[in-house]
């Protein structure tokens, strides 16, 4: 169509429109993990929400969208929001993990795991003969799965494991001088 000179155009008719609240709030709130002495920000990351947060004791924290925390433990963390003229009330669980799943070695007592990663047993080789070593295999929770003590015998110690996938650590202590060493193990069937 030709307007003369207002050149060219269309019309658009736009019929029944409505608008309605949405009350349910589309930000998110998720369960996390952190390692021990880190800080995690839970929460939305959106400026201008009014939200009141609560620690696992139901102690007031802070009103704020999203917070920064530094638990020691797992622990629980509910937001409360008021939204649609009501409260809306949610909760973020953190898991912590230990620090000292950053691999670190004695160099007194140098030690390696093979094979690694490993489908079941494993061996773990050292530069002394006669030692006892106590093998502790944790998961990366911090939680024990086997503690025994073992004799070294030709500069090796064999560990027979019944370990699902995933990673685990190897918390090794020379019994004779209290020397300690954690080494990460894979286990992939």
């Amino acid at each position: 169509t030709n307007y003369g000179n207002l050149g060219f155009g269309a019309y658009y008719m736009i019929d029944d429109v409505s608008v309605e609240q949405i009350c349910t709030p589309f930000w998110s709130y998720r369960d996390t993990t952190v390692t021990l002495g880190d800080s995690v920000l839970i929460g939305p990351a959106i400026t201008g929400l009014n939200i009141n947060w609560y620690d696992a004791s139901g102690t007031f924290i802070t009103n704020a969208p999203g917070i920064y925390v530094k638990p020691n433990s797992p622990t629980f963390y509910t937001a409360s929001e008021d939204f649609c003229n009501g409260v809306i009330s949610h909760t973020v669980n953190v898991m912590v993990t230990p620090t000292w799943i950053k691999e670190y070695e004695n160099l007194n007592n140098a030690l390696k795991l093979s094979p690694n990663p490993t489908t079941n047993n494993f061996v773990i080789s050292t530069l002394t003969e006669t030692a006892q070593l106590k093998v502790d295999i944790l998961d990366v929770q911090g939680k024990l799965i086997s503690s025994e003590i073992k004799n070294i015998s030709n500069y090796n110690v064999a560990v027979d494991t019944d370990l699902h996938n995933g990673i685990y650590f190897v918390n090794i202590t020379d019994v004779l001088n209290g020397n300690k060493t954690v080494k990460k193990l894979v286990v992939q069937k």
